[in-house]
């Protein structure tokens, strides 16, 4: 008996070294959450879209990537489509004060065809990395909603290089992809949460000393994955928010252990009726917010059923923010949807 608690005293030592050294293990990626900035975006700081505001980001072409920060507009009720919380989506970070946005892709139905448009953010590295070294690229994406982002591409990559591929002078040279084969190339995660954030990571082996990497859709048309929600749209086009980028040194850590519950809302947008099919273990409370943050609807969903509807047709139009709330008040899920009439 001694010697089997000894035993398991070394796993467990074994186990809390390893989790500090994974804790330890250094972001290479310099202003990994857009945190730092060279000046504020706003309106009025448009040129180009104002990435190469936030410290050690770039833009490399005549596109227009996004910088959204909290330093304007945050809760002082500018009404900005470009401050937070007042973007196009009423997105906020995941983490910190600041994050970026790009376009993926574009659907244009007057004249039913894709538009091959394209967004690149680049981004700068503490260091450069080791040849032959196994490295992992993170990052987190949010898929925007609103009039114009009814559609989502799930293409988004990572091209690593020693140098930064500037092309700002040909305007229609943005209608293309850079051309380059990215080392990090998405094509298993759906990026289709408006709310919460989709994690991207990949282990790639650096083959030479890279300093730079630039986000984007690296996929032509003809092979970019997209989904499309709505085609009522005159222009339909793919934008996504990113935040938290992270290289490091080593394997990627394991994904974390799916929730045993489970959600699904329907449909978004509504007219006023609405449906959530869900998995509790003990009974929970559903709550709707409108963009004040005042509570419009609270009832009880019951462990025992998998579907509730609601109804929000006395409400305005607008943005409505769902919650599950367990007995405890821990938030089992949350999103973001639309009521329109």
């Amino acid at each position: 008996m001694l010697f089997l608690k000894k035993i398991l005293g070394l796993i467990c030592a074994l186990m809390i070294y390893l989790n500090c050294q994974a804790q330890l293990i250094p972001n290479l990626v310099k202003n990994p959450s857009f945190e730092e900035y060279y000046q504020c975006p706003t309106n009025a700081t448009n040129w180009r879209g104002r990435i190469h505001y936030a410290e050690s980001w770039y833009n490399i072409r005549f596109e227009s990537p996004d910088f959204f920060h909290e330093c304007y507009g945050g809760g002082n009720g500018t009404p900005d489509m470009f401050a937070i919380p007042y973007t196009w989506s009423y997105q906020y970070p995941r983490t910190g004060m600041g994050m970026s946005g790009i376009c993926l892709w574009v659907y244009s139905l007057p004249f039913k065809h894709l538009v091959n448009t394209r967004e690149y953010i680049t981004g700068e590295l503490i260091k450069p990395l080791k040849i032959d070294s196994v490295y992992c690229f993170e990052m987190y994406c949010n898929r925007s909603y609103n009039n114009f982002n009814k559609t989502q591409s799930h293409s988004i990559g990572a091209w690593f290089s020693t140098y930064i591929k500037f092309d700002t002078t040909d305007y229609y040279a943005s209608y293309d992809t850079i051309g380059k084969a990215p080392q990090i190339s998405n094509t298993t995660k759906l990026i289709e949460d408006t709310l919460g954030w989709t994690k991207i990571a990949q282990q790639f082996i650096a083959t030479d000393t890279f300093m730079y990497f630039t986000i984007g859709n690296f996929e032509p048309d003809v092979t970019t994955w997209f989904t499309v929600f709505d085609t009522s749209e005159w222009v339909n086009a793919s934008y996504v928010y990113i935040d938290d980028v992270a290289v490091y040194e080593g394997k990627c850590r394991e994904e974390e252990k799916p929730q045993k519950t489970f959600f699904n809302l329907y449909p978004n947008p509504g007219s006023g009726l609405f449906s959530l099919n869900y998995g509790v273990a003990q009974d929970a409370q559903l709550v709707v917010y409108d963009i004040l943050g005042r509570t419009v609807l609270n009832e009880t969903l019951a462990a025992d059923k998998v579907l509730h509807h609601f109804n929000l047709s006395p409400m305005s139009n607008g943005m409505y923010f769902l919650k599950v709330i367990s007995a405890n008040d821990e938030n089992l899920y949350s999103q973001k949807f639309l009521l329109q009439r």
